[in-house]
């Protein structure tokens, strides 16, 4: 733990710190994940600046929330951009998108 001012910064949530092996923080995450605050901030200033479609199995209004347009598939997904932007567009399709950190040069 570190202080920036009044508040202490944890780099771990307490619970996680009990026992540090691979399968039981995947098994704490599967039942209850909890988006951090940062990636929260991360997500919606991407989404002012450009369209995020989501493909997922995740409750419609759910991604509403977190500031993305809910696909059920690719071809959903490609269906929602040509409607909005003709049939000659540019996208980027990134699967595994969540772990993936993508640059443009």
């Amino acid at each position: 733990m570190m202080s920036l001012g009044p508040r202490p910064i944890r780099f771990f949530c307490p619970h996680y710190l009990r026992n540090l092996r691979y399968k039981d923080i995947e098994e704490r995450l599967q039942k209850c994940f909890v988006l951090g605050g940062h990636k929260a901030y991360a997500i919606a200033k991407v989404a002012k600046e450009v369209e995020i479609i989501l493909i997922s199995s995740l409750h419609k209004k759910l991604v509403q929330k977190m500031f993305m347009i809910p696909a059920n598939g690719i071809q959903d997904a490609l269906t929602l951009v040509q409607k909005k932007h003709g049939s000659n567009f540019n996208c980027y399709i990134i699967p595994n998108g969540s772990v993936v950190l993508p640059q443009m040069k």
